[in-house]
């Protein structure tokens, strides 16, 4: 769910979990808990996707092509531009950036 909520890191998905998501059984979770997971997921894959295929045709009652994707999510900063200068970057130290962040999306 984070990377569709809050795509962030892994290891801020364990941080994220504490912070912004209210379940009482989530506060013993730590960074390893997601990986021990992710190792399960992978392993049992090929029947989770299966099963899956099957729940939603079923569900639907029509032919189901399945899209399993990853987001990677990468952060930079840019300066802003100057209020004056034509929208050209002033060379300050002190000026002020803007953070951008995107999510790339992996079809598999």
């Amino acid at each position: 769910m984070n990377r569709l909520i809050a795509p962030q890191s892994k290891l801020r998905v364990s941080e994220w979990a504490k912070e912004d998501v209210y379940e009482p059984r989530f506060s013993y979770l730590q960074l390893h808990h997601y990986h021990r997971s992710l190792d399960f997921l992978a392993q049992h894959k090929e029947s989770l996707k299966e099963q899956l295929f099957f729940q939603g045709r079923d569900l639907f009652n029509q032919t189901v092509d399945p899209v399993f994707f990853d987001t990677t999510t990468f952060t930079f900063a840019v300066p802003l531009l100057a209020a004056s200068g034509m929208g050209t970057p002033t060379n300050s130290t002190s000026e002020k950036e803007r953070v951008l962040e995107n999510s790339l999306f992996f079809c598999a």
